[in-house]
């Protein structure tokens, strides 16, 4: 576990982000044939820099607005943020392929097409969880096509797998000296043929006879890395605040060894919570998906700057969801300060501030 620093730091524009240099890889000794390692080595040890954001798909009226804008429209106004991070994620809450068919009657179903994926790499997006109730939308070929798709454009995943060990791997990055280890679960899917198995493709569940797999995950992950992080997929469509599970549920995985929690599902904004020497993101909204209502626009791209011994500072950059684009909020605008007076709405319960700045502090 980390202890977080409270900080006090001077504003930063929005327009002050420069390229990182191209790392060097290395393989990391670990015997566990069921952990994915994808290792990024630095010289020296010193900070990285995380940002994040929630849903994202390529399909319907937004898979229409690509084909006629091209790949880089929905990005142009965060790529800036995504490129200068040392690591950018996002929740793919698509399949990604031309083949399959609609595994759901009712429900909509989401198949974006594979071109689209360079759209995420020009923006500097390098990893996204597959932990969610769409990636099966259209059934076992379209899921092993989007694992193709995401592999030949070298962007990592986390979440689902071709079998439960595989779903439910922890991925490892070394940045600048940092040890960071990933895990990915949802407890949100349409029927338990979509649960990952020992033979059989799909997800890893966060659901209660899942919890001791996903606590030895957690336990082996602490052992080789400096922060655990998971990211789950999970909780109500459209609510603003988490539910009474979801917090008990949160803060027993950081007593167990998880340092950051990052949320999707609800596709609106939820709180953010310091617990203990963790922190919590309950719900990072939309990010790139259809929007149902006003509320669905507001978002953010979320950051974290880690140090190996502390969370240095987290932050938010506020958005606004409109004309099939992410649109960065010019600082202090009406937009920009709508999220953050929701965020601290939903935020001041846990004992959470936002600054003007974006900045997130402990109370």
């Amino acid at each position: 576990m980390k202890k977080i620093l409270i900080f006090s730091l001077l504003f930063i524009t929005m327009g002050c982000f420069g390229n990182k240099s191209e790392e060097d890889k290395k393989p990391k000794e670990n015997d566990n044939e069921n952990t994915v390692i994808n290792d990024v080595v630095e010289e020296e040890s010193g900070s990285v820099v995380i940002r994040f954001g929630g849903d994202i798909m390529m399909a319907l009226e937004l898979g229409s607005i690509i084909a006629s804008r091209g790949i880089d429209h929905p990005w142009v106004d965060v790529a800036p943020l995504f490129q200068s991070a040392d690591l950018s994620i996002l929740n793919l809450e698509t399949a990604v392929s031309t083949r399959g068919e609609r595994t759901k009657r009712q429900e909509v179903s989401f198949r974006s097409h594979p071109d689209t994926l360079q759209g995420l790499v020009n923006a500097g997006v390098n990893m996204v969880s597959l932990a969610n109730n769409h990636v099966l939308d259209y059934g076992p070929d379209a899921f092993l096509d989007t694992i193709k798709y995401l592999d030949e454009h070298g962007i990592k995943h986390l979440g689902a797998g071709r079998s439960l060990d595989e779903a439910s791997a922890i991925l490892y990055q070394s940045i600048n000296g940092i040890d960071l280890a990933f895990i990915a679960a949802t407890s949100i899917f349409i029927s338990d043929n979509w649960k990952a198995t020992e033979n059989n493709m799909g997800i890893f569940p966060l659901r209660e006879t899942y919890y001791e797999l996903l606590f030895s995950r957690i336990r082996e992950a602490e052992e080789n890395s400096d922060y655990v992080i998971l990211l789950l997929h999970w909780g109500e469509e459209h609510r603003y605040f988490p539910e009474t599970h979801q917090e008990e549920l949160a803060r027993k995985l950081i007593d167990n060894g998880a340092d950051i929690i990052i949320g999707t599902h609800s596709h609106s904004l939820h709180g953010i919570e310091y617990y203990n020497d963790g922190i919590i993101f309950y719900s990072t909204g939309n990010f790139m998906f259809l929007v149902y209502n006003e509320n669905a626009r507001k978002s953010a791209v979320f950051e974290l700057t880690l140090s190996k011994n502390e969370i240095v500072s987290s932050r938010i950059y506020p958005i606004y969801i409109q004309g099939g684009r992410a649109n960065l909020n010019q600082v202090n605008s009406p937009r920009y300060l709508d999220v953050i007076n929701i965020m601290n709405e939903r935020s001041l319960r846990f004992g959470t501030r936002i600054e003007s700045n974006g900045y997130i502090s402990r109370i």
